[in-house]
Parts: C-alpha cells; sequence; structure tokens
C-alpha cells in the first residue's frame, strides 16, 4: 500500500526561515501589496482635490480590508469560494438511505455464507 500521507519536515534554523519566509511572501502578496496600491492610488487622488486628507500604510490596510469584504458581501453568491453547508437532505431521501441500508443488511450474510463456503472447498 502506496503511502499517501506527506510530512512536512523541518530540519533546524534553515527550515524555520524558510517557513518565515513563506509566511512573509503570503502576507505581502494578499494585505501588503493590494494596501500599497490602494494607498498610492488614494494620495495620488488627494494631491488634486483640495483638503483631502493622505493615508499612511495603516490606512491602507484598513481601505483594502473595506474592499474585500464589501466585495465579497456583494458577491457572496457569485463567488468562486463557498463556505455553504451542504444540501439539506429531505425526509424521503433519508427513507429511501435507510431502505437501500436494510437491504444491504438482508443480503450481506448470503454474501457471507457464499464466500464462507468457497474457502471452505478450497481448504
Amino acid at each position: 500500500m502506496k503511502n499517501r500521507l506527506n510530512v512536512i519536515k523541518i530540519n533546524g534554523f534553515s527550515g524555520i526561515f524558510i517557513v518565515a519566509l513563506l509566511i512573509g511572501c503570503v502576507i505581502e502578496g494578499v494585505i501588503i501589496f493590494p494596501s500599497k496600491i490602494l494607498m498610492h492610488l488614494w494620495n495620488y487622488i488627494a494631491m488634486y482635490i483640495d483638503n483631502m486628507p493622505t493615508m499612511t500604510l495603516l490606512h491602507g490596510v484598513i481601505l483594502w480590508a473595506i474592499v474585500a469584504l464589501s466585495t465579497y458581501a456583494i458577491l457572496r453568491d457569485k463567488s468562486p469560494i463557498s463556505y455553504h453547508s451542504p444540501n439539506v437532505v429531505s425526509d424521503e431521501e433519508i427513507k429511501d438511505i435507510i431502505e437501500h441500508a436494510r437491504a444491504i443488511e438482508k443480503i450481506s450474510p448470503i454474501i457471507k455464507d457464499e464466500t464462507s463456503e468457497k474457502e471452505e472447498i478450497k481448504h
């Protein structure tokens, strides 16, 4: 039997460094980079509008969170990522499943008897 379990082995300081680097890259790509883009876009627009405040990176992160959560809320049903619970099974489907299981229980002793007879014949 093939071992399908994959184990990630972290050896020493270099392994910890690589894991920290990967986590940092994910944070940079998902949070910091879009936040910087929004911050610079806001500050560019702020140059042309009087009395409009400029943003820091923290404000960019907050704006990115607002944009991301709003987009998710608006496109919740159309989103490719789904967190919905599985479809609810009706009572009729549950009854059909139970009847099918009972039918298998009735057949299984017959199958066991046939296999035991075949084993006795072989010996």
